[in-house]
């Protein structure tokens, strides 16, 4: 069966590390989104591939990955293939940053993907407010490159120009308007020849 070849090539993987890791592997039938969906409520982080992309030049995602970003009940990392690792390495990390909780939960954990990674990290914000807020949290990590930028425009235009830079998008499920532009029409048209990864912050976060 193709599942169990998956899953034992990646516990393979997982061992070929070694490091400790705990791995439990599940084989669920039925539809994909509905399972992964359900499996979401669970979980702090549903991690997920983009095969489905590649079978649209006009989409940037796929039908599989864009439901999970919309619908997970907690955070849904997008892990898009075919990329240069290396390349990839000397990329940066962009989040997308408002004042409200949510919104510092996502500098939080865009700047935990930055540490890990050893990547910089640039900050969007739609307006100066909550400054003060960011900053403490930024400056209790003086090891991680990060600068701020305030967009002028829309996030959509900003990514499509500046795409080739990027490694991963942080974003939260709370700002909706944010995603809708991710995994509408918009984001369609002007993201389909990017590489970066996606992660949509939810509400049950990882180390809560």
């Amino acid at each position: 069966m193709a599942a169990e070849k998956v899953a034992h090539a990646a516990c393979n993987a997982i061992d070929r590390l070694g490091k400790p890791v705990k791995v439990e592997a599940e084989i669920v039938h039925g539809a994909p989104v509905a399972g992964l969906i359900a499996a979401s409520r669970s979980t702090t982080l549903l991690c997920v591939g983009d095969t489905g992309a590649a079978m649209h030049s006009d989409a940037w995602l796929g039908s599989t990955a864009k439901e999970l970003a919309r619908s997970g009940h907690c955070s849904v990392a997008i892990v898009r293939g075919g990329r240069d690792a290396d390349v990839m390495s000397q990329r940066r990390i962009v989040a997308l940053v408002d004042e409200s909780p949510d919104g510092m939960d996502v500098l939080e954990l865009a700047i935990h993907e930055a540490r890990h990674r050893g990547a910089a990290l640039r900050v969007l914000r739609d307006s100066v407010s909550g400054d003060a807020a960011m900053k403490r949290c930024m400056d209790n990590y003086p090891e991680v490159e990060i600068d701020t930028v305030l967009l002028d425009g829309s996030l959509v235009e900003y990514l499509a120009t500046h795409a080739a830079a990027i490694e991963l998008l942080v974003v939260g499920a709370a700002q909706t308007a944010a995603v809708e532009q991710l995994l509408g029409a918009a984001g369609a048209a002007a993201l389909r020849d990017s590489e970066f990864s996606l992660l949509v912050v939810g509400f049950k976060r990882p180390g809560r």
